[in-house]
C-alpha cells in the first residue's frame, strides 16, 4: 500500500469512514476511468448532486473553503499562487479537517475518533516520503540472511523508486506475495524492509477472519465503532525517524519562501522553528561532552553479592564503553528522533490463505488491485 492514492476516497466519504473506508464502494457510488489523468475518479451520486444553479429559480450555491477540490481546480489555484498545500491529497484532508472543526459531530466519541484519524492523516501527508540510499538500504537488509532473490528484487525496486523520485514521478505500485512454511522469516523480512525504508510497519492477522471489519472498520452506529486497520496504518502506526537540524532548516526555508501559506503550513513552520530551537539548545552541550570524552576513564569496580570487588582488568573495557556512548551522543547532537506516521506504511496481510470468509478475500483483492488503487 506504500504508493496507494486512497486519500481522495477517504476525504470524499469521511462521513462513513468507520464502515466504508478506502475500499468499499457504497450503493450509488462508482469509479470511472479518466483517460487524461490515467486514474479512476470516485463519484457518489449522493454527494455529487448538480449545483443549485442548474435548477430553475434557485441561486447558485456559494463555494466555501471546505469544498473538496478536483485535480483541475487544484491546479488552477496553485498556478494562480493561492495558498494551497503541496499535494491535492493533503489539501483535501486539510479542508475536511477544517470542516469537522467548524461543524463537529454531535456524538463526542465519534468526533474525537474522526479528528484523531484526520490529524494523523494530515501529519502523515504533510511530510515527504523517505527513500533510503542504496548504501543505507544494503546496510539494513544485509542484517537478514537468506532471501537472496527477494532482496535483489527489493533492491531493484528501491533503485527504480529513486529514479522516479529524481524525475518527480510516482513509480508503479507493487504488491508481493510471500510463500513459505511457518518460521522461514516472511514477517521478519517485511519488518526489516520497513526498517530500511524507515516506514511504519503494521501486521494484520488474517487467519480465521470471518468479517471484513478488520480492514473496513465497523458501522458508526455500533458501540466501539472504529476505522479499519488499513486507515490505522496511515494515521496511527508510527516509525522512528532521526531528523537533523539541517534537514528541518531546508523544509522551513522552502515553506517560508511561499508568498501565501495555508493554516497547516503556518502550523508546520511554527513546529519546525520550535524543534530547531530545541536542537540548538542541545548543541550548546557539545563542548562539555567533548571534554567528558577526552577525560573518560574506567574505575574497574563492579558490584557483586558480597559488595564491591576491584577488577582492574575491566577498567579499559569500561572506558571504551563510556567513550562509545559519548561519541554516539555527540553524533546525534545536531538532530532529534521522532515517532511519526507516514503516507507510505509497510502493511503485511499475515496468513491471508487462512481467511475464513470469502468476503474478506474479496476486500483484499480490491486493496491489491493496482488499477483501482492507482
Amino acid at each position: 500500500m506504500s504508493e496507494t492514492n486512497i486519500t481522495e476516497y477517504i476525504v470524499a466519504y469521511f462521513d462513513d469512514l468507520f464502515y466504508n473506508n478506502t475500499i468499499y464502494l457504497p450503493p450509488g457510488a462508482d469509479l470511472q476511468w479518466d483517460a487524461s489523468r490515467q486514474t479512476f475518479n470516485y463519484q457518489d451520486r449522493a454527494i455529487d448532486q448538480p449545483d443549485e444553479e442548474d435548477e430553475p429559480g434557485k441561486p447558485k450555491k456559494p463555494k466555501t473553503d471546505f469544498d473538496r477540490l478536483s485535480f483541475e481546480a487544484y491546479l488552477v489555484l496553485k498556478q494562480a499562487g493561492e495558498a494551497v498545500e503541496d499535494t491535492l491529497d493533503l489539501e483535501n484532508l486539510c479542508r475536511e479537517r477544517a470542516r469537522r472543526i467548524k461543524y463537529p459531530n454531535r456524538d463526542e466519541t465519534k468526533q474525537q475518533t474522526l479528528m484523531r484519524a484526520l490529524n494523523g492523516l494530515v501529519k502523515a501527508y504533510t511530510r515527504d516520503l523517505y527513500f533510503p540510499t542504496l548504501e543505507a538500504y544494503d546496510k539494513v537488509m544485509g542484517q537478514i540472511t537468506g532471501f537472496k532473490e527477494f532482496k535483489a528484487e527489493l533492491r531493484d525496486q528501491t533503485e527504480i523508486a529513486q529514479y522516479f523520485k529524481s524525475i518527480h514521478k510516482k513509480p508503479l505500485q507493487v504488491f508481493y506475495c510471500l510463500l513459505g512454511k511457518p518460521g522461514v522469516g516472511k514477517s521478519e523480512i517485511s519488518k526489516t524492509l520497513a526498517k530500511a525504508y524507515k516506514r511504519p510497519f503494521n501486521v494484520l492477522g488474517m487467519a480465521g477472519q470471518a468479517h471484513p471489519k478488520i480492514l473496513k472498520g465497523s458501522r458508526p452506529s455500533l458501540t466501539g465503532a472504529k476505522y479499519g486497520r488499513i486507515v490505522e496504518s496511515f494515521c496511527d502506526t508510527r516509525a522512528n525517524l532521526f531528523i537533523t537540524k539541517e534537514q528541518q532548516q531546508k523544509i522551513l526555508a522552502k515553506l517560508e519562501a511561499k508568498p501565501k501559506k495555508t493554516a497547516n503550513q503556518e502550523e508546520y513552520i511554527k513546529e519546525l522553528k520550535d524543534e530547531i530551537k530545541d536542537i540548538e539548545k542541545q548543541e550548546l552541550t557539545e563542548g562539555a561532552l567533548q571534554a567528558e570524552l577526552a577525560g573518560a576513564s574506567g574505575t574497574g569496580e563492579i558490584l557483586d553479592g558480597d559488595g564491591t570487588t576491584i577488577k582492574p582488568e575491566l577498567a579499559d573495557i569500561e572506558k571504551r564503553i563510556k567513550q562509545e556512548k559519548l561519541r554516539e551522543k555527540i553524533k546525534n547532537i545536531h538532530g532529534k528522533a521522532y515517532d511519526l506516521p507516514s503516507k507510505g506504511p509497510i502493511i503485511l496481510l499475515d496468513e491471508s490463505e487462512k481467511v475464513k470468509d470469502q468476503t474478506v478475500l474479496f476486500i483484499v483483492g480490491q486493496i491489491t488491485d493496482r488499477e483501482l488503487n492507482y
